[in-house]
Order: structure tokens, then sequence, then C-alpha cells
């Protein structure tokens, strides 16, 4: 080979070996990126996550705070309810006792 072509080749070969370089630099910067911007994804998306699953705690703890206040309201009512128709139950009953009483005594 002359020397002309050998010159051409190790030129050759010096571009390529550069450009394999650049490439690898590149592509590892690539990847550094892409990890970065992931991570922060995934910490972006992490803390909506948080944010979102905590509205709808809130909410579920309020809905169960107006569940239980008015299941406690209705339980009063039947209290109410219970006692009134006890009272007069019990009235009836000594309305009877009175009255089989009266009926022995006469």
């Amino acid at each position: 080979m002359s020397r002309e072509s050998i010159l051409k080749i190790k030129q050759a070969e010096e571009k390529a070996e550069r450009i394999v370089t650049e490439a690898s630099q590149r592509a590892q910067t690539m990847r550094e990126n892409a990890k970065r911007e992931g991570e922060a994804l995934c910490e972006r998306i992490e803390r909506e996550t948080i944010e979102q699953l905590a509205q709808m705690f809130e909410k579920l703890r309020e809905r169960a705070v107006s569940m239980g206040e008015r299941m406690e309201a209705e339980n009063a009512e039947m209290i109410e309810e219970l006692k009134k128709q006890v009272a007069l139950r019990r009235k009836i009953a000594e309305k009877i006792i009175i009255r089989r009483f009266e009926e022995k005594c006469r």
C-alpha cells in the first residue's frame, strides 16, 4: 500500500473513533437526561397521587361524619318514638290492671 492510502485509512479510523466516542457521549447524556426526567416524572406523579388520595380521604371522612350524624338523628327519633309507644302501652297496661283490680274489688 502506498503511504497516502495508509494515511487515509488512519484518518478514516480516527474519524470513526471520534464518531463512536461522540455517539457514546451523546448516548450517555441522553440516558442521564432520560433518567433524570423519569425520576422527576415519578416524583410529580407520586405527589399528585398523594394529593388526590388525600382529597378522596377527606371527602370520605366528611361523608362518614355526615352519615354518622344522620344516623344519630334517625336513632334519636326512633328512640323518642319507642318511648312514646312504651308510655302508651304502659298506660294501657295500667288501665287494664286497674280495671281488673276494680272488678275483683266489686
